[in-house]
């Protein structure tokens, strides 16, 4: 779920991350971290869900995983009404999660988390697939819409990398820890 309580702590908004009641494979949908844009107008979630995610109520977003393991997400919101804008996932055979989100100005989302095996990175119609090198791997991704600007991967030397945590500077630059 994601909400929105007001400095009072009274409700202000409240939305469900989970699969359709019709769904065949039940779904689920973990959110792990929130962002806002700089001018606190666009809220964004992400996370790692199964099946078919949906939010609701307000405009729906739907995003279909067309494989049964975990893949990560990020889906905005108008930070005022709760409803949903746009979403994107990872596609791949193996598990993936977004752990971490942030927000610039100018509209892109800035995600971390990890992936394993082959997985599409772009959240669009294209395909910008990475191999993982050693189990699981993290990774650094920007996106502009449903456009991949960018992806950075992170192998650990021994076994599996993360990406936990990452914020922007105010030169725009990522910073992040795992």
């Amino acid at each position: 779920f994601v909400c929105k309580l007001m400095a009072d702590g009274s409700f202000a908004w409240a939305c469900k991350l989970g699969s359709s009641v019709s769904s065949p494979g039940g779904g689920n949908a973990i959110g792990y971290d929130v962002a806002l844009d700089p001018a606190g107008t666009t809220l964004a979630v992400s996370g790692t869900f199964t099946d078919t995610l949906i939010t609701s109520p307000g405009n729906p977003v739907m995003l279909i995983c067309a494989s049964p393991v975990y893949n990560g997400f990020a889906i905005t919101f108008n930070a005022t009404t709760g409803d949903a804008i746009t979403g994107g996932s990872l596609e791949g055979f193996s598990n993936s999660g977004c752990t971490a989100v942030a927000m610039d100005g100018a509209g892109g989302l800035y995600l971390g988390g990890t992936y394993s095996s082959i997985t599409d990175f772009d959240p669009g119609i294209s395909v910008h697939e990475v191999n993982s090198l050693m189990g699981m791997d993290g990774f650094i991704l920007k996106w502009t819409g449903n456009t991949l600007d960018w992806v950075r991967t992170l192998h650990g030397t021994f076994g599996d990398a993360a990406v936990n945590d990452l914020c922007l500077d105010t030169g725009g630059n990522v910073l992040c820890t795992g």
